[in-house]
């Protein structure tokens, strides 16, 4: 019984995250909701995140490679997504948080050079 309603609990989680995302309905928001990312993936996200800023602000080398694989064991059901990451990222960067890992890390990419980086 204990399990089933752990699993119940989880659910409600997930449908109140996901209505609080339509409410915010921001471009991060909604890739959040559209990849169906949980609440718990989100902070642990926010929190990687947050690391890779400190060691960007430290000068510590970061790399691209082994960012993308902290994402995905994070939400290991996009594995191997780069298009995921990639829209995370820019999302983050566009509501002006973590931009440091998005310039560090995928304002060199061709696809994003003619993004205006000084918004």
């Amino acid at each position: 019984m204990c399990g089933i309603d752990i699993d119940i609990m989880r659910k409600f989680d997930f449908i109140e995250f996901r209505q609080d995302l339509l409410f915010r309905n921001t471009g991060l928001d909604r890739v959040l909701f559209e990849y169906e990312i949980t609440r718990k993936q989100y902070d642990d996200l926010k929190d990687l995140m947050n690391n890779y800023e400190v060691l960007i602000s430290k000068n510590e080398e970061v790399n691209h490679n082994q960012f993308e694989q902290d994402i995905y064991n994070i939400v290991i059901q996009h594995s191997g997504n780069t298009y995921f990451v990639e829209s995370l990222v820019l999302e983050f960067y566009k509501q002006g948080m973590y931009k440091a890992v998005f310039t560090s890390l995928y304002s060199h990419m061709d696809k994003f050079k003619s993004y205006n980086f000084n918004k």
